[in-house]
């Protein structure tokens, strides 16, 4: 009867000890997935972030010589055109705004489901302002010649907190 009860308790304490080493290693992946998933988040931002870049500053921008601030878009109207209506929202692979967008403030109001290799899933949300020389990540509603781009990727299990950057464009 005394070794049952030190048998019993021998395996009580070895499974303690699994579960806790099972812990220890589900924790130590989880945050090993945490860090990848920011490294990805921001990678995926800065994806989006060159393929806006690439468009031209405004619908109303003329390429060839200076314009003035009063020529471009409305802060209101700041987002897609009527014929970049065909881009879903979310876009999803393929990305039609590779191919629908043709100016950097389209983006505006723009969501992007994207997945990478090892985690799929992450949100991606633009948004697009007018700003100031003086303060790049304040929104102003009047035309300048600066717009701000946000690009906001979060994931509902590797990302407590989202990944917000930014990039200003100039005309």
């Amino acid at each position: 009867m005394g070794q049952t009860i030190i048998s019993a308790g021998l395996i009580v304490i070895v499974t303690i000890a699994v579960i806790n080493a099972n812990r220890l290693v589900i924790n130590s992946q989880t945050t090993k997935l945490e860090g990848i998933a920011r490294l990805q988040a921001a990678d995926l931002a800065m994806e989006l972030i060159s393929e806006a870049r690439l468009r031209k500053f405004d619908e109303n921008a003329d390429t060839v010589s200076y314009q003035a601030v009063t020529a471009f878009t409305y802060y209101s109207s700041l987002g897609r055109d009527m014929g970049e209506t065909s881009v879903p929202i979310p876009d999803t692979l393929p990305y039609r705004s590779k191919v629908y967008y043709d100016d950097f403030d389209d983006f505006n109001g723009y969501k992007r489901t994207a997945s990478t290799t090892t985690v799929s899933g992450y949100a991606l949300t633009c948004k697009v302002f007018y700003s100031t020389q003086s303060s790049p990540d304040a929104s102003t509603t009047s035309k300048q010649y600066l717009k701000t781009m946000q690009v906001q990727v979060s994931h509902p299990l590797y990302l407590t907190r989202a990944i917000t950057i930014s990039v200003t464009k100039t005309y």
